[in-house]
């Protein structure tokens, strides 16, 4: 049975993006445009079948490896950073700023 369950999850995957070691980034894009619209899909839809919140699961894996592998090949040098954690921003003034009637 897990055999059956592995190969299944790596047919769904192959069909949003083919495995292999390298991918150019119009492939990566291709493919999370695939896994997004996957992903849409199966937000979308009430589903009742048993494994039909597996299939979110796999295409949001999917997304995810897209994201990281898209994220690797596009790696610039950040001359600076947004958020520098020896100056934390002083967030007291919005706090003592916000309407009451939200607290």
């Amino acid at each position: 049975m897990r055999l059956h369950i592995t190969t299944q999850v790596r047919v769904v995957k192959n069909e949003l993006l083919p495995q292999k070691k390298e991918y150019d980034s119009s492939e990566l894009l291709d493919g999370l445009g695939r896994a997004w619209r996957a992903w849409e899909y199966s937000q979308t839809r009430d589903f009742n079948e048993e494994g039909s919140n597996s299939f979110s699961f796999i295409v949001l894996d999917v997304i995810l490896d897209i994201l990281e592998r898209l994220d690797s090949n596009s790696r610039v040098q950040v001359t600076s950073d947004s958020y520098d954690a020896s100056n934390p921003p002083d967030l007291e003034p919005e706090v003592d700023n916000q309407d009451p009637a939200l607290i």
